[in-house]
């Protein structure tokens, strides 16, 4: 890559991000100050001293370069696929269609994410305790209807 496209690349990020950024206009020096001491380094102690996963390149991250630590959180919190999203879209179409006028829509969504999620262990007596303690009310009508 050029250095025209990178620098390019690198402002068209700190627009798109300059809410989030602590000092944006900043950000074109920052990245070139961390690439060059990135590239010192490299040579100086080789390619097996640079971070391998994601959250040890975090963990190097200097306080020097707020932005870069900034934009590295923000690329850590991006979905790499959209599986997730479509796999949502999905469950909630299923569900929404022959349930669509009798639930709200923090039911349906309530819903929706323990269909999506499925594999996640809910303790059922725990969350009968939890809503006898919110709604105790519900609870006597409900045991009232119960036969004896």
């Amino acid at each position: 890559m050029s250095k025209e496209a990178f620098t390019e690349n690198i402002s068209k990020l700190s627009d798109l991000y300059s809410i989030d950024l602590p000092s944006p206009g900043n950000m074109n020096s920052e990245v070139e100050c961390c690439k060059l001491k990135w590239e010192q380094h490299l040579s100086t102690h080789g390619p097996s001293s640079l971070p391998n996963s994601l959250t040890s390149t975090l963990a190097q991250a200097s306080s020097m370069y707020p932005n870069v630590k900034t934009l590295l959180i923000i690329l850590f919190t991006l979905p790499v696929t959209s599986c997730l999203a479509e796999r949502s879209f999905s469950s909630l179409k299923r569900m929404k269609t022959p349930y669509r006028s009798t639930r709200t829509t923090h039911r349906l969504s309530s819903l929706s994410l323990l269909h999506v999620h499925r594999d996640i262990e809910i303790d059922i007596e725990a969350a009968v305790d939890e809503f006898s303690i919110r709604y105790p009310r519900r609870l006597q009508v409900a045991n009232i209807l119960q036969d004896k």
